[in-house]
């Protein structure tokens, strides 16, 4: 975990010194820092002892002559980096229905500059939701992409696709018409979603080369487009595209004819689902049969209040964090930088936790693959 130090001096010592470091688990320990101070930028050695509520001694040590300073020291929970975003509104994807083969990309700015690559994340709209109310979804995809992925949306199929035909994007999941549309305009929707990652894979533009394949996908879907996202994340789909995680917000009803069950059951792969008690459009029921058919490690998160506009909403900032979040964990893994952070925000307490920084009528992180009670619920 990064920690952000403020350091106040005693009296007499007029510079404010404000620098970071890694949190270690032993106390008394010493460890590597660079001095962000205008006055002060070699790098340190720095040994602290940590006391009681979130104060400590600090002592600097520098190497020539024998200088100590000594600091009353706040230790304050340091925030993940937020990476300046670039957006595109104008690359086509021709794999797309004939409807609409625009697309949304988002990515950290820094691509262009930096060797470092980033996560696929894939977003699919609801319904009347593309085109270009597609923009509706503007701060969440930046916000997204703020936390170090690269978000891209199709515009395709705003009120239903056009090619309703069997075809290679429909093979992985097949088609069932579900509810409560229950049409040919929809069935084949989870294929926009697939076709994204294809065209990504195969794309000369730069955001394309600086996708983290190794990682795999992650894909998230809003209402008809959370439905979409339930049937792509089919174990089947999962396994030919890379699919590693999934993300649901508000979805449309995923219940099937009734000696099939829920679509839900088709997937293994980690599934986090968003509803709130005012959605009402797509009940926070209907989100709950999917999670509680899922079989992998998964969490449902039902806030009191809000509506099923909550990912178009100017306030999508904690829907944006707490779904990076879970990707974070399952797509980034264990070597990420905020893999603590983000292990503290869904299985976590604290007042920033998914269970936690709301009030909720219901909210349960689990693991169906062990079979255990829930973390929370």
């Amino acid at each position: 975990m990064m920690m952000m130090l403020i350091l106040l001096p005693n009296e007499g010592i007029r510079n404010i010194v404000i620098f970071t470091f890694e949190r270690r688990e032993k106390e008394n320990q010493t460890v590597r820092s660079s001095v962000i101070n205008k006055k002060i930028q070699s790098e340190r050695f720095i040994k602290f002892y940590k006391n009681p509520c979130c104060f400590a001694q600090l002592t600097l040590f520098n190497s020539t002559p024998m200088h100590l300073l000594r600091y009353q020291l706040l230790l304050i929970p340091f925030a993940a980096a937020v990476y300046p975003v670039t957006r595109h509104a104008n690359l086509t994807n021709p794999l797309l229905d004939v409807s609409d083969q625009g697309t949304l990309i988002y990515y950290p700015s820094s691509i262009t500059e930096k060797e470092e690559t980033f996560p696929l994340l894939v977003y699919a709209h609801g319904a009347a939701g593309g085109n270009y109310d597609i923009n509706g979804y503007d701060l969440l995809f930046r916000q997204m992409a703020e936390h170090g992925f690269i978000v891209i949306a199709h515009r395709s199929c705003n009120s239903g696709c056009r090619d309703t035909t069997p075809s290679e994007w429909t093979t992985c999941a097949g088609i069932a018409s579900l509810p409560p549309l229950a049409s040919k305009v929809w069935d084949v929707y989870y294929g926009e979603s697939l076709k994204m990652i294809e065209w990504a894979k195969g794309s000369a533009e730069k955001f394309a080369a600086k996708i983290n394949w190794s990682l795999g996908v992650g894909i998230v879907g809003h209402s008809m487009g959370g439905q979409s996202t339930t049937i792509a994340a089919n174990r089947e789909c999962a396994k030919k595209y890379d699919i590693r995680a999934a993300v649901l917000h508000h979805p449309e009803s995923c219940a099937t004819e009734e000696e099939y069950g829920n679509a839900g059951s088709n997937i293994d792969i980690p599934l986090a689902a968003f509803t709130s008690s005012g959605d009402g459009v797509c009940p926070a029921s209907d989100t709950f049969d999917i999670f509680n058919a899922t079989h992998g490690i998964r969490a449902f998160r039902n806030l009191e209040g809000n509506s099923h506009l909550e990912p178009v909403l100017a306030n999508t900032k904690d829907l944006a964090r707490l779904t990076a979040a879970w990707f974070d964990i399952y797509i980034n893994g264990e070597g990420g930088e905020t893999y603590e952070e983000s292990q503290g925000m869904i299985f976590g307490t604290g007042d920033d936790s998914i269970c936690k920084y709301a009030t909720m009528v219901e909210c349960v992180v689990d693991d169906r693959t062990k079979e255990e009670e829930p973390l929370f619920a």
